[in-house]
């Protein structure tokens, strides 16, 4: 009796790379799925970069924005890196920094007229008025300290006890910060009703 011929096994082989071969393919295309996002903010999350590098990169034309808003986060981290990017993120921070302080060298000088007219009007203090009353202050405080370990306090304190001495001279000093409290609100007040004149004033205009 004839034996019958074992069966090849080559197509089993064929099928094992093609197998292999497809799996190497997926994982290509899984890759290439990892590396596509969709906006602008998951690219500059997953690549740790501010939205704005992001942004200008995409200003300057990278092939790594695709079409349908899909966009190659290694194609944009590439980009970042090339000296094209880098020169034009310069000249951005620059151009930033200079509008900058434009804007704040304006509003400094809007101010400062501003506090100009209100000195004029009486509705405000300049530095050096600020500095006359604080110079007053300080005179005033050193002559009434003076009057009072010169003159004032001598009498009342002859003969008596350290106890004694101590309760006359913190009666002193409370009736001393009484006074500057009074003198404050007095001032405060004056300067409140100054306001108020130069409002009605303004109005009546």
């Amino acid at each position: 009796m004839r034996k019958s011929k074992p069966a090849s096994k080559q197509p089993a082989k064929k099928r094992v790379r093609k197998t292999a071969a497809g799996k190497r393919r997926a994982k290509k295309a899984e890759e290439r799925n990892k590396d596509i996002v969709e906006s602008q903010i998951a690219c500059a999350a997953r690549i740790g970069c501010p939205i704005e590098h992001v942004k200008l990169a995409k200003s300057l034309g990278s092939m790594a924005f695709l079409p349908n808003n899909r966009i190659s986060v290694s194609g944009v981290e590439e980009y970042l890196q090339s000296e094209e990017f880098k020169s034009a993120l310069t000249q951005s921070l620059e151009d930033t920094t200079s509008a900058d302080w434009d804007k704040r060298l304006k509003r400094a000088k809007a101010l400062r007229e501003e506090h100009r007219l209100e000195v004029e009007k009486g509705k405000a203090w300049d530095a050096e008025q600020v500095r006359m009353l604080i110079g007053a202050g300080d005179v005033a405080m050193a002559e009434t300290l003076r009057r009072w370990l010169e003159s004032e306090q001598p009498p009342l304190i002859e003969g008596k006890s350290a106890a004694e001495i101590l309760k006359t001279n913190r009666k002193f000093l409370d009736d001393l910060l009484a006074d500057l409290k009074a003198s404050r609100a007095t001032a405060m007040e004056r300067l409140g009703e100054t306001l108020a004149d130069d409002d009605e004033e303004d109005e009546g205009e």
